[in-house]
């Protein structure tokens, strides 16, 4: 997998410098437009950039504005033009016929504008003012209709090079939009898009997100998947903060076993199987533009550089990550016992846990089973169960409370008389603070009875067991 195709490219680039001379086709690659006012050195219009400030940048070489979603480096390539549209086929064929199994595109609800550069509303978000990009409602500037034509155009592409050898391609679209605007992107039975678009609805946990919070964000996904679409799971990325600074590390196991357990696609962020957290990064190290354009007094607010630190492979300096003098950015703290070395060795580590999840993902009641939930309501217990007839079947089980607790399997509701629970089972998989029996605090796994399931506070596990079908 690869991240294309590009939205922009950067400055300076080679079609650009042409695309500034107005040489050819390439004229036209680029969102160029006049300015306003007396001296035409005023935007064209009110649209904002990402990153704030306005989107429209002027060039003294061609005397007009081009515009760019993001950073003012990063000139916006012009999809309505055939010639881009074109080029960018070349560019995926160039890729696919190199190997590679589909492309990751990314901001994809930014590749088109409207084409008559009507200013866009504003948002009436309080406490904004005109250069900041929420000021603004930005129904003119993403998720254009135009826009899932290229992404048709790209998937016929994909399904010719599936015909010729059988081998899938896959499509993953990022988009940071409403969840019906992110399901658009799935396409629908007679106009195919992605496979999938990564699917947000996690970003938003924290250390206050109790089991019920989270029942709601994933029946609330589910439901909105398209039937018959392939759902995935995305606990954090390189623009938001990571999950173990998100809900405490204490917790990273428990969302490592949704993510990989429920069904669908994991989209695992470097780092999340080692349970590494944010790392406080000062204004004179930050290395993110985001960051850097708001300064010092607000930087902290919109840099993403503390979820970016380098990946801690083992102990040694920079945590094995370069060999360089100095790192892009510089490595946590805990590196020196916090890595892929050392947990490897420790088998009850994090690291160990997800492998231990990845290797349960190959189990026919993950691979093919149905999924049910159990104690909806319940605001500290979030549990759901994985069951085919003639496997093991297997239950996850959660404690977002801050106290122990007990539960009862088999009098739980929720799975709609689908299986029954049977008197025992066996736990698989625990997180790394589990207390896996009633008094037991050796952290072996063994037999528990599955009306009796003692759970220390923020602890998880993963039980195996037979389930009972209706005669």
């Amino acid at each position: 997998m690869i991240r294309r195709p590009p939205r922009s490219t950067l400055f300076p680039y080679t079609t650009l410098f042409r695309s500034r001379q107005r040489i050819g086709n390439y004229s036209d690659y680029y969102v160029w437009a006049d300015g306003t006012g007396p001296d035409k050195k005023n935007p064209p219009n009110n649209w904002v950039s990402v990153f704030d400030g306005s989107g429209w940048t002027y060039d003294d070489v061609r005397g007009q504005f081009y515009f760019h979603q993001f950073l003012k480096e990063q000139p916006d390539l012009n999809y309505r033009f055939p010639a881009v549209r074109e080029e960018i086929i070349k560019v995926l064929q160039f890729w696919l016929n190199l190997g590679v199994d589909g492309f990751r595109v990314d901001a994809v609800n930014h590749l088109v504008e409207v084409e008559d550069l009507r200013d866009e509303p504003q948002s009436n978000v309080s406490g904004t003012k005109p250069t900041d990009y929420t000021y603004l409602d930005h129904i003119y500037t993403t998720n254009q209709p135009e826009l899932f034509d290229l992404l048709h155009d790209w998937r016929l592409l994909l399904d010719t090079y599936e015909v010729q050898d059988g081998e899938p391609r896959l499509l993953m679209t990022e988009v940071y939009a409403s969840l019906p605007v992110t399901m658009k992107y799935y396409g629908n039975d007679t106009r195919r898009l992605a496979d999938f678009s990564f699917n947000f609805q996690l970003i938003p946990v924290n250390k206050n997100t109790t089991a019920a919070n989270l029942s709601h964000l994933v029946s609330t996904y589910l439901s909105a998947l398209p039937e018959g679409r392939w759902p995935n799971w995305v606990l954090g990325n390189h623009d938001n903060s990571r999950i173990a600074t998100r809900v405490g590390e204490e917790l990273v196991d428990a969302f490592n076993m949704l993510s990989l357990l429920l069904g669908g696609t994991p989209v695992t962020y470097y780092g999340e199987e080692l349970g590494m957290h944010d790392v406080f990064i000062s204004f004179e190290e930050s290395q993110d533009p985001k960051g850097i354009s708001h300064g010092p007094k607000h930087y902290l607010q919109f840099s993403r550089d503390f979820e970016r630190t380098p990946m801690q492979w083992n102990n040694e300096t920079h945590a094995g990550f370069t060999s360089a003098a100095r790192p892009w950015l510089r490595v946590a703290d805990d590196y020196a016992t916090n890595n892929v070395e050392e947990q490897r060795s420790n088998a009850n580590s994090h690291l160990n846990v997800y492998k231990r999840l990845v290797q349960l993902r190959e189990e026919q009641a993950i691979m093919y089973g149905d999924r049910c939930f159990l104690f909806d309501d319940n605001k500290d217990v979030f549990a759901f169960a994985r069951i085919k007839k003639g496997s093991p079947a297997y239950v996850v089980i959660i404690n977002f409370g801050s106290n122990s607790t007990v539960v009862n399997l088999i009098e739980a509701e929720g799975c709609d008389g689908i299986f029954g629970f049977p008197t025992d089972g066996i736990i698989d998989v625990n997180s790394v603070h589990t207390l896996l029996l009633r008094g037991s605090k050796s952290g072996t796994k063994g037999k528990v009875p599955l009306n009796d399931v003692f759970l220390g506070p923020k602890e998880a596990i993963v039980v195996k067991f037979v389930p009972v079908f209706p005669r």
